[in-house]
């Protein structure tokens, strides 16, 4: 790559290399598959981390029932997966056990 030029066309491994990251994800953020898959152009690598962090949970029947009736009766009405169950649960008892702090 020499000095850069409005008219210069890079090579993906070019991109690659400068973005500091592997072809595949170059190919991964110019690919359209008939919808806009950014909201911006190319980000730099250190601006795509992941926003989440996958959690596993495995409970007893008894312990999910349990979680549910209290879910119910905080949230009566509303249509709740098991996972927005237990994060809404688990984020209303860290709340509650650090304002105790």
């Amino acid at each position: 790559m020499s000095e850069s030029n409005e008219n210069e066309i890079w090579t993906v491994e070019e991109v690659a290399r400068f973005l500091k990251m592997g072809k595949s994800a170059v190919y991964s953020l110019t690919r359209r598959r008939g919808k806009v898959r950014s909201d911006s152009r190319l980000q730099r690598r250190w601006d795509m981390g992941k926003r989440t962090t996958s959690v596993t949970v495995k409970m007893t029947a008894e312990d999910f029932t349990l979680l549910q009736k209290a879910a119910d009766t905080i949230w009566a009405k509303a249509v709740l997966t098991r996972s927005s169950i237990v994060l809404g649960l688990a984020r209303i008892g860290a709340e509650s056990v650090l304002k105790k702090k």
